[in-house]
Parts: structure tokens; sequence; C-alpha cells
């Protein structure tokens, strides 16, 4: 058995206060959101991805998981949340190089550098999670 058998009174209120800290800034939010969560979780509502997806100003994707519960990155469908990670990662990296791109008159050729990015990031999760 992992874990205390009870949650601890003070953690639950320092939830509490988090979460009203937090809701409040939800709408300047405005970066894409990936949200995952398991239809079947035991601890966390459905209807958090739902008030999540009201509150939040950007454009959030979401993949509702149907054969997990609440821990999704080590549970039946960890490779679905690792697959989809890296999609949404991808997708974001394509969508911000062209907004970065000049116009067709500015543009220079430069080498590309390849910096620690949020991908190499993404794929060395998925690799621990896979493995």
């Amino acid at each position: 058995m992992c874990g205390l058998p009870v949650t601890p009174g003070g953690a639950v209120l320092e939830h509490r206060w988090l979460m009203q800290t937090v809701s409040k800034q939800l709408g300047k939010v405005r970066q894409p959101t990936l949200i995952v969560h398991s239809r079947e979780d035991d601890y966390a509502d459905l209807d958090n991805v739902l008030f999540l997806m009201r509150k939040l100003a950007g454009i959030v994707d979401t993949v509702v998981l149907d054969d997990c519960y609440h821990i999704i990155t080590s549970d039946q469908q960890r490779h679905i949340v690792a697959n989809r990670t890296i999609e949404f990662v991808n997708r974001i990296r394509r969508e911000d190089h062209v907004r970065a791109l000049p116009a067709a008159e500015e543009r220079v050729p430069t080498p590309i550098r390849r910096p620690a990015t949020a991908l190499r990031i993404a794929t060395d999760m998925t690799a621990a999670i896979i493995a």
C-alpha cells in the first residue's frame, strides 16, 4: 500500500486555497492546452475538464480515456497519453514555426539549431513512460 490511509486536513485546506487562487487566473491562460483525463478517474471528476474548457482563454485539446483510472501515465492507456502528448507538442511547434516565419522578402536562410525543446522533453518522458 502506498501513501497515507487518509488525507491530512492541512493538505485539503492548502488544496482548496490553491484551487481558489488558480481558478481566478484561468481566463488569463491563452496558450494552447492539452487536457488528458480518465472517464473513470476515482479522484477527479470529468466535470473538471468541462470547467477548464470553459475557463481557459486559449485553444483546449481534450482526450478522454476509457480504460484507466487516476494515474494515466502508468495505467492501461499510457501509450495513448504519450502519443497524444507528442502529437500536441508537434502541432504546436508547427503552428509556432509558421507564425514565426517572416514574409517571403524578409527570409534569409539560416542554419537550424536544436536546443532542448518541449518535443525532446516530451519524447524523453514518453520513452520513460513506455519503458
